[in-house]
């Protein structure tokens, strides 16, 4: 059990963490995105802003949605931080609450730093 302020649920905690540490994870994280295959980090955040809304929806967009995220991490070599991938989705998505998905996706770009790929955005789900 996730321990967080009286009526604070387990992904606004959660939440809360992942902003808390983003100093650190941010630095870091851009600093892997200077290496990286810059394309291929937006087409995969860019896909997982797109699927996020439907990942609940959608089996196809679901497992689309966690192989972009295992994608990113591998680009960005950050497979040994689930406090920052895994475990804020994992909490929003134990508890139901699908709409802070598309908010968590966009604190994920931010700590990139990368521009979302508008032709992928307006496919949709």
């Amino acid at each position: 059990m996730v321990q967080g302020k009286p009526g604070e649920t387990v992904e606004e905690v959660t939440m809360r963490k992942t902003r808390r540490q983003k100093g650190g994870n941010k630095i870091r994280i851009r600093e892997a995105f200077d290496k990286s295959d810059k394309p291929q980090v937006i087409h995969c955040i860019s896909q997982l802003k797109r699927f996020a809304p439907c990942i609940h929806l959608n089996a196809l967009r679901s497992a689309q949605f966690f192989y972009n995220l295992g994608r990113l991490q591998e680009l960005l070599k950050e497979t040994i931080y689930p406090e920052v991938w895994w475990k804020p989705i994992e909490a929003i998505l134990n508890e139901g609450n699908f709409k802070l998905l598309p908010q968590h996706i966009d604190s994920l770009n931010d700590l990139i730093g990368a521009d979302y790929d508008a032709a992928i955005l307006t496919k949709g789900c």
